[in-house]
């Protein structure tokens, strides 16, 4: 009988079992102290017309902070509203909608694009805008998926509660510009968030470089659990299993989505100098690891020391299908906002590791017996 060994495995179990048992330097540095490493695994497996289902330390009332993870989400949120708002366009209008800010004019595919490819923050701040917090979570609540909405990122009104304040122009068939009209809303203010780890560290740096000795607050950050990014992928990767989300949005825009995320940056026309192909695709590139066979589509997110993926994992032939969620936090000196994080020493090989154990793990599966 052949055994498959993952980075030192003597004989297969389950994919994530193969991974646990890694003797990769890094792994075994992150699995024996899983806890200070903050590390949340999930896998699922489309295994005989079904889901089959692996975890590790997976806690939602345990905080990390998603960064760019929460993007996908008001995406697809901005899909289903602007669906169900202007109905009486066609499905394609998407292309021919623009939104107007005072420093840019966008298509909002083009938007999504820069999201998906490159996870523009501008972009996702305009959707933001778009459709706002208040609104994220009654989308959130019909799809019975946790998450929380409350700030933009990387901009000095992040927690502006103003929403709506940009119109919408849909250029017609004529070649004439029809205003989509929308009100501003002042959404509501977040709650303070009471999770394990929301108020964590010894300290933290202001923007100015100053020094605070105590613990950093993110209790009035985003948060969007590691359950409900896997699900959002698992339902895009699998629209029609029974426990799927049924978004209110087209079957061609949600292959769309799909295609874009599993597409390089460079193959969706961007800089690959400035964008490579391990911009947004950790679990399988992260660490100049390549699979020619396989693929990724799915969000990433970096930030504060934290580095989340949550991708559909695949073989390009189609017949092989994980979903795959991580998450890890690589902050040695407990100081937040610093910008020194051990991103490329730790969090980077951990998650291409795993992303290249679960390759090799199905690639050992399709081994004839000898």
């Amino acid at each position: 009988m052949l055994f498959i060994s993952c980075q030192g495995l003597e004989e297969p179990q389950t994919p994530l079992d193969q991974f646990l048992q890694s003797d990769n330097q890094i792994v075994r540095q992150v699995l024996d102290d899983p806890a200070s490493y903050g590390v949340q695994i999930l896998i699922s497996e489309w295994k005989n017309d079904q889901w089959v289902d692996y975890s590790y330390r997976v806690d939602d009332s345990t905080y990390f902070y998603p960064a760019s993870t929460i993007k996908l989400p008001v995406l697809l949120a901005s899909m289903e509203q602007i669906n169900a708002r202007w109905s009486d366009l066609p499905v394609t209008a998407l292309d021919s909608m623009v939104l107007v800010r005072p420093h840019s004019v966008d298509t909002v595919m083009d938007l999504y694009k820069d999201i998906l490819a490159v996870s523009s923050n501008d972009a996702f701040n305009a959707l933001y805008g778009l459709i706002g917090p208040d609104s994220m979570h009654e989308s959130a609540e019909r799809w019975e998926t946790p998450l929380r909405l409350s700030h933009r990122l990387a901009t000095t009104d992040a927690y502006n509660k103003t929403t709506g304040e940009f119109p919408i122009q849909y250029l017609q068939p004529d070649g004439r510009f029809r205003t989509l009209h929308r009100s501003k809303v002042e959404n509501q203010e977040p709650e303070v968030l009471r999770f394990r780890e929301s108020v964590i560290g010894k300290g933290y740096t202001t923007d100015d470089g100053t020094l605070i000795q105590e613990p950093f607050d993110f209790t009035k950050r985003n948060y969007y659990p590691l359950t409900s990014q896997h699900r959002i992928l698992k339902s895009l990767t699998r629209p029609d299993d029974s426990s799927s989300i049924q978004f209110d949005i087209p079957r061609g825009q949600l292959e769309w989505l799909v295609n874009t995320m599993r597409a390089t940056p460079a193959e969706l026309g961007y800089d690959a100098t400035e964008f490579p192909d391990n911009h947004v695709k950790f679990i399988l590139h992260g660490n100049g690891y390549v699979d020619g066979e396989w693929t990724t589509a799915g969000k990433i997110g970096m930030a504060y020391g934290t580095v989340t993926e949550s991708c559909i994992l695949s073989k390009s032939t189609g017949e092989h299908t994980y979903v795959v969620s991580a998450t890890i936090r690589t902050n040695e000196n407990q100081i937040y906002n610093d910008g020194l994080y051990e991103y490329q020493e730790v969090a980077m090989p951990f998650l291409t590791e795993l992303g290249k154990c679960l390759i090799l793990t199905k690639l050992g599966s399709e081994q004839p017996n000898r």
